[in-house]
């Protein structure tokens, strides 16, 4: 039996990993708890530190301040609230090929 050089294994490998179909799903969820009272801590701790440093500050350093308390409130929301804004998020999912439809 003839033994196979390496490009064929390569060959062999990507026939097998190029037929798996995969497709991208778009899923939309809320973060969960832990993640909104680490993420809303964190952001608060830059809104107060950034806030102590407001005076006499550059416009570039007004808007890191308004976007820092935008995420905050965000996160403050989605972590005091039973109903928060969710977030989407791409997951792959492999095709799965129904014959049925083919026929």
């Amino acid at each position: 039996m003839k033994k196979k050089n390496k490009i064929d294994d390569f060959l062999d490998f990507y026939k097998r990993v190029s037929d798996d179909k995969i497709e991208y799903t778009r899923i939309y969820e809320r973060p969960s708890k832990v993640k909104c009272l680490l993420y809303f801590i964190f952001t608060l701790l830059l809104l107060l530190i950034a806030i102590r440093y407001l005076l006499g500050a550059p416009i570039v350093f007004i808007i890191f301040v308004i976007i820092d308390l935008l995420v905050c409130l965000y996160y403050g929301y989605n972590l005091f609230s039973k109903k928060g804004f969710i977030m989407g998020r791409t997951i792959k999912v492999k095709k799965e090929e129904d014959k049925d439809e083919e026929a």
